[in-house]
């Protein structure tokens, strides 16, 4: 039925939206217009020598990311990987711990208990079982 599809779609728009404005924030960044995090600079000062290394790394992340999931399915994945992350950009332990599976906790009730889809397991855990 129709309302049970929109329900489903409604997810999809959503992501597309949040994938619409992260490439916005991108184009941003590289192209200079972000104002300096530093509290040395002067106001209005427009930093333009971001590392283009800097983004490379952080693809590789998504790329992990995705990769892990494909592996591993979405839960473990969103598990382990928020919290990886975390501890490598300098997050403490309990923190990094507390948003990886706080974050796999949403995600699970989001998908599976209000939306009642079934997400990709993963070739491993499909294989097992």
């Amino acid at each position: 039925t129709w309302p049970y599809l929109q329900s489903k779609l409604t997810v999809f728009f959503a992501a597309g939206g949040v994938l619409l404005l992260a490439l916005i924030q991108i184009v941003r960044e590289v192209g200079g217009k972000v104002k300096k995090a530093d509290p040395t600079a002067e106001e209005g000062e427009i930093e333009d020598d971001i590392p283009l290394g800097l983004y490379f790394r952080e693809a590789l992340w998504v790329i992990a990311f995705v990769l892990g999931i494909y592996f591993f399915g979405f839960f473990p994945s969103i598990l382990v990987f928020g919290i990886v992350y975390m501890l490598k950009h300098e997050t403490k332990l309990r923190q990094a711990v507390a948003v990886g599976a706080g974050t796999a906790v949403v995600t699970y009730l989001l998908f599976t208990g209000i939306l009642d889809m079934r997400l990709w397991e993963g070739l491993v855990f499909r294989a097992l079982s």
